[in-house]
Order: structure tokens, then C-alpha cells, then sequence
């Protein structure tokens, strides 16, 4: 998973235009570290830090009724710009979920992390999902189906329709 997140940072970094580079995390470093508690060594990836981001989950829980639908629009405009971007690269990040999309209230900025779940090939497979969102998934995913661009924007629909809470005006519920 965490070559897999290696991957597609580095593609993104090369491959996204510079003017949507901020809508993902910068990769720093990449290597190997022992585990000190197993004993195993492990593959580890050093991201640039994220300052003054919440992520998505947060933000539903200091709004537990639901936030105000403009407020989850320029979220969910800047989600699939975000995941545009990662498209035209040719990544799928594979699981646009609350606790990977952070934003930035103030400055009205977004990072879309967790990128160990994506799939860099056209057609490639899901390898692993969070087992917490698993219903969240389509069936064909979880069936084993190449994923497709669409998976993204179906969980990004997800995500900013669990963020409003119901409270989606008809035109955005449409």
C-alpha cells in the first residue's frame, strides 16, 4: 500500500498541472524503517505537512446536524478538481472518504491524501478498501471490477452528501 501511494504521489507530482498541484499532498521521502514493536521492516513515505486542514469527518462531527449546502459546494467543487486532476494524470485514488479529504476552512483550500488505495493503471483493481466504509463502495468494486474513474466521483458524492446531512437543496440533491 505504500508503494502503491509512492506511485501515484510521484505521477501526480509529474504529471498534474502546476496550478492543481495543491490539491495533493507533496511527497517528501520515500524508503524502509524497521518496526520496532514487529521486528519487520516496513516501507514508509514522509508527506509534506498540512496545516490548518480538518478532515472531511471532522467537520461533520462539529456540524452534526449537517453544514450549510453553499459551504459543502465550494467543498465539493474543489473535491472534483481534486480528482480531475487525477484523472487526466491517469490515477484513481480509490477512496475519496472523509478522513482523506481535508480542508482548509479559511483559504478555502482542499488535499485529497491517503493515496494507498489508488489504482495508477487504466482498469487496475481496488487492492483494498476501508473495511468502516465498505458499504460505501459500489458492488462492483468490492466484486473485484476494474475501478474507473466514476469510483471517485460516486464517493465524493458520498462524502459531501454525509456532510450537508439531507439538507441539500432539490437542484444540488438532483
Amino acid at each position: 500500500l505504500m508503494r502503491r501511494e509512492a506511485t501515484a504521489l510521484t505521477r501526480l507530482q509529474d504529471a498534474v498541472d502546476p496550478a492543481f498541484l495543491a490539491y495533493f499532498p507533496p511527497l517528501v521521502a520515500t524508503g524502509k524503517r524497521d518496526d520496532a514493536r514487529s521486528g519487520i521492516r516496513r516501507h514508509v513515505n514522509l508527506i509534506g505537512e498540512l496545516s490548518g486542514f480538518r478532515s472531511l469527518a471532522e467537520v461533520r462531527a462539529a456540524f452534526p446536524a449537517g453544514v450549510d449546502p453553499r459551504d459543502a459546494a465550494w467543498m465539493w467543487r474543489r473535491l472534483l478538481v481534486a480528482v480531475g486532476a487525477a484523472h487526466r494524470a491517469g490515477v484513481i485514488h480509490g477512496a475519496v472518504l472523509p478522513e482523506h479529504v481535508l480542508i482548509d476552512p479559511a483559504e478555502h483550500g482542499l488535499v485529497l491524501v491517503d493515496w494507498c488505495y489508488s489504482v495508477s493503471r487504466p482498469a487496475g483493481r481496488v487492492r483494498a478498501v476501508v473495511r468502516r466504509y465498505q458499504s460505501w463502495y459500489p458492488p462492483e468494486v468490492l466484486a473485484g471490477d476494474p475501478a474507473g474513474p466514476d469510483l471517485d466521483i460516486w464517493l465524493a458524492t458520498r462524502c459531501i452528501a454525509g456532510l450537508i446531512g439531507g439538507h441539500a437543496p432539490a437542484r444540488m440533491a438532483a
